[in-house]
């Protein structure tokens, strides 16, 4: 538990927020460092079956390219450097090319298309509405570029898998499909989210001067009260002087003073 909190203040500090907690922009950057948070001991954990599958099969290519990808997001949590937008970048850019590398080393049925569109749901997370949209471009140009590899084996054996023109096309656009449905339903729900954060606010301000007002109002009707009774104990002072004057004269005298 101490080596958590330790580790945790470390990538707190490496990953540091601007800007008011009622933006948007603030817990995109927020759920970020989360995402880091958890991605560096998780991807460690990935990293040794993932080595050994790979030295096994002979994927060369995806052992250095794991290797990497740790390397960076290590970079990422436990360094200032780059910026906090750069890193986000860095972490789709990182993403989308594991996807293309594993979906060239072990074809499309293998977890490339996994990763294809977590991208997308990272974009969607991690960057404004008006940047969502990249991760169907992304989603569409790695899908291209992985049907020309089919085609024209750049880095795969011809005895690689194969896939005709209308099946890659058929899993092409589902990949766009789901890219695209997360990059508007994503932002949509981040909104509502925000306006209700925002709302709640507001409400909070009202109650708080309704609460000053009626504080203030207190104190004033302490001090009217306080008044009130100074008045009264000064009446009753007056009238107890009279009162006390007449239970001093002489019986006789007060009896003579009511005739």
């Amino acid at each position: 538990m101490k080596f958590w909190k330790k580790y945790k203040e470390l990538v707190w500090r490496s990953t540091p927020l601007e800007g008011p907690e009622t933006s948007l922009d603030y817990w995109r950057d927020y759920l970020f460092r989360v995402i880091l948070l958890y991605l560096i001991p998780f991807s460690l954990l990935a990293l040794i079956p993932s080595f050994w599958v790979n030295f096994m099969g002979g994927f060369h290519l995806l052992i250095l390219f794991d290797i990497l990808a740790v390397c960076v997001v290590y970079l990422m949590g436990f360094t200032q450097l780059p910026s906090l937008k750069t890193k986000k970048i860095l972490l789709i850019v990182l993403t989308n090319t594991l996807a293309l590398a594993l979906m060239v080393e072990l074809g499309s049925f293998g977890p490339g298309l996994m990763y294809l569109v977590s991208s997308g749901v990272f974009v969607a997370l991690l960057f404004p509405p008006k940047d969502s949209w990249y991760s169907v471009f992304f989603g569409a140009l790695i899908c291209i570029l992985f049907g020309l590899e089919m085609n024209y084996n750049f880095f795969r054996s011809n005895s690689a898998e194969k896939i005709d023109f209308v099946g890659w096309f058929a899993i092409s656009v589902n990949v766009v499909f789901v890219n695209g449905v997360i990059a508007k339903v994503v932002p949509i729900l981040f909104e509502k989210m925000h306006q209700s954060i925002v709302a709640t606010k507001k409400m909070e301000e009202v109650l708080l001067l309704k609460q000053e007002d009626l504080n203030e109002l207190v104190h004033e009707l302490e001090i009217q009260n306080a008044n009130l009774n100074q008045l009264i104990k000064g009446v009753s002072e007056d009238f107890q002087e009279p009162i006390l004057y007449l239970n001093d004269l002489p019986k006789d005298s007060v009896q003579f003073h009511r005739e």
